[in-house]
């Protein structure tokens, strides 16, 4: 196959590579029509770039190449604009005959030519990346566009952080996940210098892969209260840092979910202070939900954690991962948690429907919110009719308008009153509908 680069006038040398189709069978491989090179069959040959323009001409992997199942695949990454001079470096010791004939590039022999060896193999595209051998695998390019940048991305800091692991440990052949936390914890009940080495060697697993840190939640999983106590104090002092590691928030996640409360008051006192940024972080905001979920909500450290966090709510609400704290504290938190939330909201209650998260955050005050509150947010509604309608057919706000008509309450009838009057412009917005669709069903309860 052939292809230009993004501009034509500065370009890089042709690259090609064949594989020969039949046994006994020869092609012809050239970077111009009058350069050709005979090579037996299932062999390849690379045209090593001399670049006249810029950017990066990729390779093959020799792992895919050698195959005679393929009708004779041929990829260009460019076209050398103007001729360039190109070495040949061959993959076995060639033969002298050379024959000048010219080659037809054919744009869809690469594409007929990986999907016939990879339905062969039975294999998918990120299977075959995955089994390449390392010094093959290509971290420069794009595989083709094959695989993203971010997914390459992934793949080479996975690689690193297990280089890392392993060389933290120590151990040049890695153990089986299940026989890892047994031997940390026979070191933890040994006592001494072996668990000080078991409680150090738990915050590097901690910390240093994906999956480290599954060996470390073994390890909490497993261990008795006392033992458990033992290993978290290696992380002591790190709570910050470990609920922004991709990692290591796992391990603080299933701390909090399997050992009790006073084991774990530690997380949220460090906490303290920086709670609206831990609900606006990616990770962090996972913990915040977890100490929802798990533990008593009235323990000193955890209840000003929440204020301070609540105490945002009107923003957190619109955030991407602050609204799922907030709709986590009115499901799992106090009957304050949830007033404080609807004080919040009642700030900016339009911006906040009209937003793809603070809509859903408004649709869980609606469920979960004491009625009174339920009353206030409504009654910020009602206070503007006006915007009832517009709110009823915008991609976000119906779900507001939507869990008003839902929700059991006085609020319902006038809210269902503003709606009567644009029931064709529900009908004829695709929005709209389900707002119909609620405002008849409560409609119909009424009859």
């Amino acid at each position: 196959m052939a292809a230009c680069c993004p501009d034509t006038r500065q370009c890089c040398t042709l690259i090609c590579f064949a594989v020969a189709p039949q046994p006994g069978q020869a092609i012809a491989v050239a970077p111009h029509p009058s350069q050709t090179l005979s090579m037996p069959p299932g062999q390849m040959v690379f045209m090593t770039p001399q670049p006249v323009g810029y950017g990066v001409v990729p390779f093959l992997p020799t792992s895919f190449c050698q195959t005679s199942e393929v009708d004779a695949a041929v990829m260009s990454e460019c076209i050398a604009y103007p001729p360039a001079q190109a070495s040949m470096e061959p993959a076995w010791e060639a033969p002298q005959n050379v024959h000048h004939e010219a080659w037809n590039y054919d744009a869809a022999a690469w594409t007929t030519g990986v999907a016939s060896v990879l339905d062969t193999k039975g294999q998918t595209v990120d299977q075959w990346l995955e089994e390449m051998p390392a010094e093959e695998q290509m971290d420069d390019v794009d595989a083709w566009g094959m695989a993203s940048q971010s997914t390459l991305r992934r793949r080479r800091r996975q690689r690193a952080a297990d280089r890392v692991a392993s060389e933290v440990s120590g151990e040049k052949e890695a153990k089986p996940m299940d026989e890892q936390p047994l031997e940390i914890l026979v070191q933890i009940r040994a006592g001494g210098e072996g668990q000080r080495s078991a409680v150090a060697h738990f915050r590097r697993l901690t910390f240093a892969s994906q999956n480290s840190c599954r060996v470390a939640q073994l390890v909490l999983e497993e261990a008795s209260p006392a033992e458990a106590v033992v290993l978290l104090k290696s992380l002591h002092g790190m709570v910050r840092e470990a609920v922004k590691s991709m990692f290591a928030n796992y391990v603080l996640q299933r701390a909090v979910e399997v050992l009790p409360n006073e084991s774990t008051n530690f997380i949220a006192q460090e906490l303290l202070g920086v709670g609206r940024e831990v609900a606006r972080h990616r990770f962090g905001c996972r913990i915040l939900c977890r100490l929802l979920e798990h533990g008593s909500l009235e323990e000193a450290s955890k209840r000003a954690l929440l204020e301070d966090v609540l105490a945002d709510t009107d923003a957190l609400s619109r955030d991407a991962y602050g609204n799922f704290v907030i709709r986590h504290c009115l499901e799992f938190g106090n009957p304050w948690h949830q007033h404080m939330i609807a004080n919040g909201l009642c700030t900016n209650v339009i911006e906040t429907a009209r937003d793809q998260n603070g809509s859903h955050v408004i649709e869980s005050a609606m469920q979960f919110c004491e009625t009174m509150d339920k009353r206030a947010i409504a009654d910020r509604f009602l206070a503007d009719l006006e915007q009832l309608q517009p709110l009823a057919t915008d991609s976000y706000g119906r779900h507001a308008i939507k869990a008003l008509l839902r929700t059991p309450g006085e609020w319902q009838e006038a809210v269902a009153a503003a709606l009567r009057p644009n029931i064709r412009a529900l009908k004829q917005s695709s929005q709209g509908r389900p707002v119909l669709q609620a405002l008849q069903a409560f409609e119909s309860k009424q009859f």
